[in-house]
């Protein structure tokens, strides 16, 4: 026929209960090393012959994927530190796509004196996907489309399972402890294959959709939208094949790309010149590649604080690990409402989170401290906004109360309490893995009156950022710091266009300038980026320039014009004409 319909034989280890084989693929990306990171031992030709890029600057962006309600605003709002996207426990709170920044952690050069450098990416948060969305249902491919653009997803899921596919609630108290197993759902047998096995059911209410049955069914939804996007234009492709790799252009992304997922089938596809012997499931297999290749994506296994969401977490990284063992890594807890509620504490100057004193590149490790520094008194509850209220409602048990520590008056330290919002937010970072610690002995006073509570059975603290970062190095960037000084790495002067249209002070940071590059470019594409805005730190012609790796500041060499620069390099240029500088 001119063309094809939908695949008839959609995979079968996928109809034995497995879990989509492109899925696996896509969750499969390694993180890059930090330690060749670090020594800019780090494979450019890889990464771009993977990603297909461009070279020049790369507006590295994040998309947030999943169904209605399983809190990819609320995530979105603590990865952004805003409350800008709306939150609700109901279908299509979002309905345009929220766009904001975000901050992942690089490491900073050797010399520099900070361990690292946040540098921003974009972060989109779309309409929630519900199945049947590449028919049509909820906003259909205009959702889809809104993906085209991301570099990396990350899949928001509620791992209570206390909701429907379509994000309607159906577990009216998620706090409850989980049910008896009894009545549970039985879970396909890890691995693969028919049936189910003893002590593999999961406690779920009917009409509930897992974690896993989520990932499964939003995986096959992005498959048909690029799927039928290609067997609409098959005629085009039969009259002229190698027209196949142009369909793969609209998701931003270079014909080139198409042709290393053909390259990287498996088993391999009939040969492109015999494309008029293809079958359906030789075009899926051909998208199963692309997806892989395309959109590398971590899952987020939000509302870990909750009972019910352990067990759920674990059953999914114990058969990601049963396919191989780093996949289980792939599936991160998190709970962004408690990131919300803390955020808010730290705005209010009541708390402030301490980041681990480990070593550990920041998000990859959850030993993090709040602390608690002061209560904030009756001036302050009359300024509260009321936004810590909202967004702690649903994390909150009712049982919470306000905490009021009182001194006395002879003591000369000054009494307070915690509103009932304020310490419903620190039970929930306590049950997330938070220590909590006190700055003054009202807040110790406080703390010992916050009720003891069990910790969730995963450690949760830290997961919307490690998240981020996970995504970030799934198909990270090249990441290059322009500096006039390699030994410590200091950055370029600012202009004076870029000191008027900066903040006060933002000359005298030491590592300033981080670009994030398309892997492939080049030391002459880094030097026509800085003598334009909004860098403007350079003028004149090319001269020369010097780089190193991060981690070795004696490692100085002359890098050529046309050279690909390596993963985390310091470099130096000089020029015929230094840029206009403050005088």
């Amino acid at each position: 026929g001119a063309s094809l319909g939908l695949p008839t034989r959609r995979r079968a280890v996928a109809e034995r209960g497995a879990l989509p084989p492109a899925l696996c693929a896509s969750l499969a990306a390694t993180p890059s090393n930090w330690s060749a990171w670090c020594s800019g031992e780090e494979e450019v030709a890889s990464v771009a012959a993977s990603t297909g890029s461009r070279s020049g600057r790369w507006r590295f962006t994040i998309g947030l994927v999943g169904k209605p309600s399983a809190g990819k605003s609320s995530f979105f709002n603590a990865a952004t530190a805003t409350v800008g996207a709306k939150v609700g426990a109901h279908p299509f709170t979002t309905i345009e796509p929220n766009t904001g920044v975000a901050l992942v952690n690089v490491p900073a050069p050797l010399g520099s004196g900070v361990c690292y450098v946040p540098v921003p990416v974009v972060l989109k948060d779309v309409a929630g996907l519900v199945p049947g969305a590449c028919e049509g249902r909820g906003r259909g491919n205009r959702f889809l489309n809104d993906l085209c653009d991301a570099d990396a997803l990350v899949h928001i899921t509620d791992s209570s399972a206390s909701a429907d596919a379509n994000g309607n609630l159906i577990v009216t108290d998620p706090h409850a402890p989980p049910a008896d197993s009894s009545s549970a759902k039985r879970q396909p047998r890890v691995g693969g294959g028919g049936g189910t096995v003893e002590g593999s059911k999961l406690a779920q209410a009917d009409g509930t959709s897992s974690m896993r049955e989520d990932v499964t069914w939003v995986h096959l939804e992005l498959h048909r939208w690029v799927y039928d996007n290609i067997a609409s234009a098959w005629d085009k492709v039969l009259r002229k094949p190698s027209h196949l790799f142009n369909l793969f252009t609209g998701y931003q992304c270079p014909p080139s790309l198409a042709e290393a997922a053909l390259r990287t089938c498996a088993p391999p596809l009939p040969p492109l010149e015999h494309v008029c012997a293809w079958e359906a499931d030789d075009v899926a297999a051909l998208v199963d590649s692309f997806l892989a290749l395309r959109f590398a994506t971590v899952v987020c296994a939000n509302k870990a604080d909750l009972p019910a969401s352990a067990q759920h977490i674990r059953s999914l990284q114990a058969e990601l690990r049963t396919l191989a063992p780093a996949l289980a890594e792939s599936v991160v807890p998190a709970s962004a409402l408690c990131e919300v509620a803390l955020q808010q504490l730290e705005r209010q100057g009541t708390a402030l989170r301490e980041p681990s004193q480990d070593g550990s590149p920041p998000g990859s490790a959850h030993s993090i401290r709040v602390r608690l520094l002061r209560l904030p008194g009756a001036a302050d509850d009359a300024a509260d906004t009321g936004v810590h209220n909202g967004a702690t409602t649903g994390a909150a048990d009712t049982g919470t109360a306000d905490i009021r520590v009182d001194t006395g008056a002879d003591s000369g330290v000054d009494s307070g309490h915690l509103s009932k919002a304020d310490a419903a937010a620190l039970k929930l970072a306590r049950r997330c893995g938070y220590e909590l610690v006190a700055d003054d002995v009202p807040a110790a006073a406080a703390l010992a009156q916050l009720p003891l509570i069990l910790k969730a059975g995963l450690c949760v603290a830290g997961g919307v950022q490690a998240t981020l970062q996970r995504a970030f190095w799934l198909r990270p960037p090249i990441v290059v710091f322009p500096v006039c000084d390699l030994a410590t790495a200091k950055s370029y002067p600012l202009s004076e266009a870029a000191l008027r249209d900066g903040e006060p002070g933002s000359d005298s940071a030491h590592v300033r300038d981080v670009l994030l590059l398309r892997p492939g470019s080049t030391v002459a594409d880094l030097f026509g980026i800085l003598l334009h805005a909004p860098y403007k730190l350079l003028g004149g012609e090319f001269v020369r320039a010097e780089g190193r790796p991060l981690g070795d500041p004696r490692a100085v060499r002359q890098l050529r014009k046309e050279e690909a620069l390596h993963q985390g390099f310091v470099v130096r240029f000089y020029s015929t004409r230094k840029g206009q500088r403050v005088k």
